[in-house]
């Protein structure tokens, strides 16, 4: 079983120390490749 959370990452943008981290990540690639992989 693979669970995936939601995540608000407008609001976790607002993190100076995190904001160019998760600009810089593909979630939605992330999410397409698990289910590729998951199928």
């Amino acid at each position: 079983m693979i669970c995936v959370e939601t995540l608000r990452v407008k609001n976790m943008i607002k993190n100076p120390k995190l904001a160019k981290h998760i600009a810089d990540a593909s979630w939605g690639r992330l999410i397409q490749q698990l289910e590729y992989k998951a199928n």
